[in-house]
This record gives structure tokens, C-alpha cells and sequence, in this order.
């Protein structure tokens, strides 16, 4: 995996999971995980940005559009360098 993310989804749950050490990081293979979608799309689409309208109720989607997220890929937790 890259050290730095470019701006994209590249590699967010590597860099969440790096912020424990590895005794405490373990995988739950009885979780599964369905990705829901707000309309019809190529896949891929939300990859370097959100192109899509957001999932949830109306007034949810008006409130994330009036408080849009703050920050890029540069304020991302930096990885934990390990054996160097």
C-alpha cells in the first residue's frame, strides 16, 4: 500500500487500522459488509470524491450539503512505521 493517499479511497481502512498496534488488530470474518447506493452507478464512481447524491432521508442529504467535510487526504491519520 502507499505511504501517502493521493486524494482518493485508495487505502482509508489500511490507514484507520494502523492507528492500533498489530496484537490488537484482528480480523472479524463473520462481518459482512453491503455498500448501499443513493442511484444507479458505474462502480467506482464516489472513488476520488462524492459524484453521487448522499444515501439517507431528504433533510440528512440538505445538511450534508450545507456542511460540506472539512480537510483533504493530507489531514488523514499518518501511518505507523513499524521495524525501522
Amino acid at each position: 500500500y502507499p505511504i501517502v493517499q493521493d486524494g482518493d479511497a485508495e487505502h482509508t481502512d489500511v490507514l484507520h487500522g494502523i492507528r492500533w498496534d498489530r496484537p490488537k488488530r484482528v480480523l472479524l470474518p463473520e462481518i459482512i459488509a453491503i455498500h448501499l447506493e443513493s442511484e444507479p452507478a458505474p462502480m467506482g464512481v464516489n472513488w476520488k470524491g462524492r459524484k453521487t447524491r448522499r444515501f439517507g432521508p431528504a433533510e440528512d442529504r440538505a445538511r450534508s450539503a450545507a456542511n460540506p467535510p472539512v480537510g483533504d487526504a493530507s489531514s488523514a491519520p499518518q501511518p505507523v512505521q513499524y521495524g525501522r
